[in-house]
């Protein structure tokens, strides 16, 4: 035992040997069945000293993930900032739509030139038609593009920090069944000390009263 606990972090001492999972291995807030048959088990096989060195490596892993917690905010904040100058540029990107609609004005004017009334109000028909189709359709990509960019960022955003968030739970919740234990340790020791005590007492107020009587 003396080993394995020179080999291994606090975590994996954790995990793999108390099997102290969580939702899904070290994912997610641990049981209070876990919680409870872990604490018991550490109070059994550790020493107040190895109990304080196991709470010394899930402070540092909670330090750790507070830093990382912090870094992630950092980068979403970044890229939502990223993401909220796009709308800037779609009055930009629409302005050629208009330089199209202005050039087939001109050309609409030209071609029914010297048409009939009929056949200018068809043919004025079939170009509006045509125009508003194209014009729905790069509305269309220009929507497609934007949610496929939204997904490509946020997708992967929102898998960290469900990771980081389930594994932050369950360092939090295996640490507090550290410290009960370490707390339950400590008492069990002082408990053990004050008998001792006493029964030190007891014996040399024995000794005492013998020396009494012998005299």
């Amino acid at each position: 035992m003396e080993e394995r606990f020179k080999e291994i972090s606090s975590t994996k001492l954790l995990r793999k040997i108390y099997k102290a999972n969580g939702l899904v291995w070290g994912f997610g807030k641990i049981s209070l069945n876990t919680d409870y048959r872990v604490k018991k088990e550490l109070i059994t096989e550790y020493s107040l000293s190895q109990l304080g060195s196991i709470k010394s490596g899930l402070v540092s892993s909670v330090e750790t993930f507070k830093q990382l917690g912090i870094a992630f905010a950092v980068i979403t904040f970044l890229l939502t900032t990223i993401l909220g100058t796009l709308p800037m540029y779609m009055p930009q990107y629409f302005k050629t739509v208009d330089w199209t609609h202005q050039v087939n004005l001109l050309l609409i004017e030209d071609a029914i030139a010297g048409m009939s009334n009929d056949e200018k109000q068809k043919y004025i028909i079939d170009k509006h038609g045509e125009e508003v189709s194209s014009y729905n359709q790069e509305l269309s990509d220009i929507q497609n593009e934007h949610y496929n960019m939204l997904n490509i960022v946020l997708g992967p955003i929102a898998v960290i920090f469900a990771v980081i968030f389930f594994r932050f739970r369950w360092i939090l919740s295996v640490q507090a069944c550290v410290d009960e234990a370490y707390r339950e340790k400590g008492e069990i020791i002082q408990g053990e000390k004050e008998k001792l005590q006493i029964s030190k007492n007891r014996r040399e107020s024995i000794l005492r009263s013998n020396r009494i009587k012998s005299l």
